[in-house]
């Protein structure tokens, strides 16, 4: 027969009598396995790569990482324009609405027509965050190609971003005209006039 054998106990053996212990070994092995599926499984589950879930980046070369953050990235544009579309927009209107109403902008201040014109005069736009970038050069290069073939524009380059292309024409304009008036030449430019 067997005999239980408890922690601190002590035992006198029969002659031929032998101790074995029970170490279970299988599922400690097996863990590593087990986790990497869990982990997919969750990532697919929500629309994102295991890459982006588990930070594990210890599989991937540059095309397989680019093309799963494009992918994950889809999935984050859907929620930001989700949360732009049934939140940030009323919240931005009632921030501007309660203002108003509650003097914090003087009446001189609104516009005769506000009320008439609410959508002109609340007419916003939301950029979310921007794409980040794995490879700078490469992207801008493919950046620069796709603005001169006509397959983007600034807007959406910008937009990628998180930035607004407007404002950042506009501060490239001003740094031209600063490096213009400090004699700096542009770069790109050519030196015979």
């Amino acid at each position: 027969g067997s005999k239980r054998i408890v922690p601190g106990s002590v035992n006198k053996l029969k002659p031929g009598e032998d101790v074995k212990t029970l170490v279970p070994s299988g599922q400690s092995s097996e863990l590593a396995d087990y986790n990497l599926a869990m982990l997919r499984q969750i990532s697919a589950g929500h629309g994102l790569s295991y890459e982006m879930v588990s930070r594990d980046v210890s599989q991937v070369n540059y095309s397989s990482a680019r093309q799963n953050l494009l992918e994950d990235w889809k999935v984050f544009e859907q929620e930001q324009q989700f949360l732009i579309e049934h939140f940030l927009d009323f919240v931005f209107e009632d921030v501007v609405l309660s203002a108003i109403l509650s003097g914090r902008i003087p009446a001189d201040k609104v516009p005769r027509d506000f009320y008439q014109n609410t959508s002109k005069y609340l007419k916003h736009e939301f950029i979310g965050q921007g794409l980040p970038w794995i490879d700078p050069y490469k992207e801008a290069l493919a950046n620069k190609l796709m603005l001169e073939t006509g397959q983007t524009n600034l807007k959406e380059i910008f937009a990628k971003k998180g930035k607004d292309w407007e404002e950042e024409l506009d501060q490239a304009a001003n740094e031209a005209v600063k490096k213009l008036a400090a004699g700096i030449q542009q770069e790109g430019e050519n030196n015979a006039k």
